[in-house]
């Protein structure tokens, strides 16, 4: 008898062990992306990334691959992602972090019927769950409501969203109370928005098919002076005149008095001979003025080719090339002396101890310092399995503790 309470009590602790581990490991498999960075999701459609200046969190929204679909959030500038919620189920065309709220975001999507058609979205809990805001911007002649292409939250103005669409103009969208305005009046009507940037004295800049846009809410006026299409531009944090304007074919421009005259500084930024140098993507530091960094690419004829990844200390004046981007860059942003690069298949760190592409570390057991629901749940149900393993070993020791029938009928005899 005494060799078997032993063995029971072996059993039942091997079991406890188990049902604990199994348990564990469950909730860190539901918590499996935490830890990959996209530099290692070589078959991943990023679809949409939201990121502040000088910030460790990121935002980033995944529609195919080997990782779920759905809204990641990594907190360590890119080294480790966590899935964080399924995310919208209709296509995001931008998506932006309010510089006033931590986890509130906002996302663009596709135009469509009006009265069916809610497409500027906002979540408050840093992407795990999204609501519209059931109010649709003005319908065309047409009777469908415009893509919002581009939104840009006022980093002076809590609630207040810049929108840009596909045929409308640009917005101006007030949380509180709910509504919103015309920016600039018609002048835009009928061009696609492709990107905002709000300077520090108040002037709004469109980049659109048409050319490059300036305004302070009364018209539109077009910056005649500059000598090539635009693809995006930047405003200095410090000196609202200063401007910086990728282009299409002839590389970077600079100005210095608010966009009347114009400067090329493409020199370092690799110019190949009877090449179209394309500056794709632009990050200037908000906390230092004469450092930004830029993306290029290649036109040869029809035919796109990647470029590099430059970074300058005296606002464009000299570059040093940090590495190569192997696929098109779609945003930069910039934290410390780390530069951030999200392809449509990955996110890869450069700048001072970082490597062209940094490896992705695992968080493990970290991810259940802050667990998701579902983790919570399995981790109650393993510490019940667990409890009842004891609880039923308990009552096969209490049992095997009483006296025997036949011993009893012996005492009573």
């Amino acid at each position: 008898m005494k060799k078997q309470r032993i063995f029971g009590i072996i059993v039942r602790l091997v079991l406890f062990v188990l049902v604990l581990a199994v348990g564990t490991l469950v909730a860190l498999r539901l918590d499996e992306t935490a830890g990959l960075a996209l530099s290692d999701l070589p078959e991943a459609n990023i679809e949409a990334v939201a990121a502040l200046p000088n910030q460790p969190i990121i935002y980033a929204h995944l529609t195919g691959g080997p990782q779920t679909h759905g809204f990641y959030r990594s907190e360590d500038g890119g080294q480790s992602w966590r899935l964080v919620g399924r995310g919208l189920d209709t296509p995001i065309n931008s998506l932006a972090a309010d510089p006033h709220t931590a986890g509130r975001l906002y996302a663009g999507t596709a135009g469509g019927p009006l009265g069916s058609t809610n497409n500027i979205w906002r979540s408050v809990d840093g992407g795990q769950s999204w609501h519209n805001f059931n109010l649709s911007l003005p319908s065309g002649p047409d009777r469908l409501v415009p893509a919002v292409t581009t939104v840009l939250p006022d980093p002076t103005q809590p609630g207040v969203l810049y929108v840009g669409t596909d045929g409308q103009g640009v917005y101006r969208f007030f949380e509180k109370p709910l509504g919103f305005e015309l920016v600039g009046g018609l002048d835009l009507y009928n061009s696609h928005v492709k990107q905002l940037t709000l300077a520090a004295d108040g002037q709004l800049y469109a980049v659109t098919n048409g050319g490059l846009f300036v305004t302070t809410g009364e018209s539109w006026r077009k910056i005649e002076s500059l000598p090539e299409a635009p693809v995006i531009v930047a405003a200095a944090p410090s000196d609202p005149q200063v401007l910086y304007v990728g282009t299409t074919s002839t590389g970077l421009y600079r100005s210095t008095d608010g966009g009347q005259q114009w400067e090329r500084i493409s020199a370092g930024l690799g110019l190949l001979p009877g090449a179209a140098l394309r500056v794709t993507e632009l990050a200037v530091d908000p906390q230092n003025a004469d450092r930004l960094v830029v993306s290029t690419a290649y036109g040869l004829g029809s035919r796109i080719i990647t470029g590099g990844i430059y970074e300058s200390d005296d606002s464009g004046s000299h570059w040093s090339r940090l590495g190569d981007s192997l696929s098109p860059i779609e945003h930069l942003s910039l934290s410390g002396p780390t530069v951030r690069a999200v392809t449509a298949t990955g996110l890869v760190r450069y700048g001072a101890g970082e490597e062209s592409a940094t490896p992705a570390r695992f968080s493990g057991f970290e991810s259940l310092t802050s667990p998701s629901g579902v983790q919570i749940l399995v981790l109650l149900i393993t510490v019940g399995l667990a409890v009842l393993v004891v609880i039923s070993h308990l009552g096969w020791v209490a049992e095997h503790r009483q006296t025997p029938d036949y011993i009893k009928a012996e005492v009573t005899k």
